[in-house]
Formats: structure tokens, sequence, C-alpha cells
């Protein structure tokens, strides 16, 4: 049986997040604005010690459909 540690998990999501920002050239404002996200939400997601939300996951998803949504929430694919 495999421990999934979810702090570890959700900093990772995190990490890949920034990754997806930075090879796509968006600024957290600029990505609110194509990822129909509040630019304050995103800033305290990616910038601060917030947690990444489900809504941004989707957000990036369905707007970065060449993005492996296995590889957002798990690192594989």
């Amino acid at each position: 049986m495999m421990c999934i540690n979810i702090l570890d998990m959700e900093k990772n999501i995190k990490k890949r997040v920034i990754e997806i920002l930075k090879y796509k050239g968006l600024n957290v404002n600029r990505a609110s604005k194509v990822l129909d996200i509040p630019q304050r939400t995103l800033n305290r997601q990616v910038n601060e010690d917030g947690n990444i939300s489900m809504d941004l996951v989707y957000a990036i998803m369905n707007t970065f459909t060449e993005i492996s949504p296995a590889w957002l929430i798990s690192g594989d694919g």
C-alpha cells in the first residue's frame, strides 16, 4: 500500500503550476486573466502560502489542454 503525503502532493502541484506559468510566459496578472481566476487569489496560491485550489487545477486543465492532467496532479505522464 502506498502512503501519499498530502502536503508533499500539494507542494509538488504548486511547483508544476509555477512551471506551467513560466513555460507559457505568464505572470500572475496575465495568467489570472487567461485562466479567469481572480488575480489576488492566484497570487496567494502561487506566490504565498495559499494552497492550490481545485478551481485553479481545473482552469489549467481546461485552458491548456496540451498539459497532461496526470502530470499536473501526480507528476507522471
